[in-house]
């Protein structure tokens, strides 16, 4: 949502994003997943891959298993905050 229509909505500091990422099982071996790791950035490179993702309006990036397990570190504790405030619950 552009920024000018969070306002309107009332959540102008508000910022929300979709993601999608390739997880490996826990336990799978450090090789396996530095070819899955390359294998992905290689495929991500290819530039009709890359013209699929600019059609959909997707700004597709690649990182490390290593910056992927800290944004979804920081991902999980900007959640956490918003949960406990808002004292969400499963039901």
């Amino acid at each position: 949502m552009p920024a000018h229509r969070r306002a309107e909505a009332g959540v102008k500091d508000c910022e929300i994003s979709g993601w999608n990422a390739l997880i490996a099982p826990a336990g799978t071996p450090p090789l396996v997943l530095q070819r899955l790791h390359e294998e992905v950035a290689r495929i991500m490179r290819l530039e009709d891959i890359k013209a699929k993702f600019a059609d959909l309006g997707v700004d597709a990036i690649g990182s490390t298993p290593e910056e992927l397990a800290a944004f979804l570190r920081a991902e999980m504790t900007k959640w956490a905050e918003v949960v406990k405030a808002a004292d969400i619950r499963i039901e």
